[in-house]
């Protein structure tokens, strides 16, 4: 159950632990994890600002999102790099990242997929909204959504555990640039974590943050119950998810049915259309695109030519009512899930969806 648990304080200085794991609270007093000693590392400085500027988008008067790629913004700067994975990953669908803010505190929603582009969020939002204490709250574990970690070295940056123990993981092969290949990043891991939920105020501002298994097993929500707005992370993507672990996926229906009965009414993804961003957003149609996509992922995974089936013929109710759009890119992401999620279940018997 998601409840208050702790304030950001006005006067919390860089670093100061602000809010609390749900799972590790025991009579009133803040049990530490191995988790969260484990990850309680940080470097030096920040990072300095470098690459193109992102186009900011202002969802209200108290959230942000700074949007790059999608042919909104100039080139990434590591475009020369073959096969590198912020193309791919982020600048060719497009990406955003969210802050929350009130009096002075901002409330970072994942750090952006280049660390120049992370300081430049933070600088923009020094000098224009005034703010001096930043707390960072990680989506998930992926490279594109922490590689503007190093720009909030100073601040406190909280995951879900398993987002945690994720990064330490991969930590190496991230350093390397072998997980998903060039650039090589520097990963910052968070230095708090928690279970399940949690909720943080920005004085009387509560934001809220959830666990759901869609796209990621440490896929972590955000939602704003005043607004009535939930920032999904990668849960959802315009035009379809990309999977990564195809035997969860009845999971990740059932998780979505769950979603969709939260008390929201625009949603608001990190990769999605800027123009629907720009404009109020997404509506729970959005949830159900998604789930049209996984069931029809898992049901025809058996009828032949399924390897070669369009993207358009797994989405036909979801394009009819214009919940997403085709946008090209996402071509490869679905042949890629075609192939992960027919090399799983070929010769598995499906489960009952509906």
């Amino acid at each position: 159950m998601i409840r208050p648990v702790a304030q950001v304080p006005g006067g919390t200085g860089p670093g100061q632990r602000a809010v609390e794991s749900l799972a590790s609270r025991r009579g009133g007093q803040h049990e530490e994890t191995a988790a969260t000693r484990r990850c309680a590392v940080k470097a030096d400085a920040p990072a300095r600002a470098s690459g193109p500027a992102p186009v900011v988008i202002d969802v209200n008067d108290h959230v942000v999102g700074f949007y790059a790629g999608r042919g909104l913004t100039a080139a990434s700067p590591v475009a020369g790099i073959e096969g590198n994975w912020v193309d791919r990953a982020a600048w060719d669908l497009g990406t955003i990242n969210y802050a929350v803010y009130k009096g002075g505190r901002a409330l970072v929603y994942g750090t952006s997929p280049l660390p120049g582009l992370g300081q430049w969020e933070r600088d923009y939002l020094a000098e224009t909204k005034g703010i001096v204490h930043f707390t960072v709250v990680l989506s998930h574990w992926q490279l594109d959504h922490v590689a503007g970690n190093p720009s909030y070295t100073d601040s406190t940056i909280i995951s879900l555990e398993l987002t945690c123990d994720y990064l330490v993981e991969h930590r190496a092969a991230i350093e390397a640039g072998t997980l998903w290949g060039p650039p090589a990043m520097d990963v910052v891991l968070p230095n708090m974590t928690f279970k399940d939920g949690l909720v943080v105020y920005l004085d009387d501002l509560g934001v809220e943050f959830h666990n759901f298994n869609i796209h990621s097993r440490d896929g972590n929500v955000m939602v704003i119950p005043s607004d009535k707005t939930l920032y999904a992370g990668d849960a959802l993507e315009d035009t379809v998810t990309l999977v990564l672990d195809p035997g969860d996926i009845p999971s990740h229906i059932a998780e979505l049915d769950r979603m969709r009965a939260l008390n929201v009414e625009r949603i608001y993804p990190n990769h999605g259309d800027p123009e629907v961003i720009r404009h109020g957003g997404y509506t729970k149609a959005f949830i159900d695109a998604t789930r049209e996509y996984d069931v029809n992922l898992l049901q025809r995974v058996h009828e032949p030519g399924y390897r070669t089936m369009p993207l358009e013929d797994f989405i036909p109710d979801a394009l009819a009512n214009r919940a997403v759009s085709v946008l090209e890119r996402y071509r490869v992401v679905h042949a890629n899930n075609l192939e992960l999620v027919h090399d799983y279940w070929k010769d598995t018997p499906i489960p009952a969806v509906s």
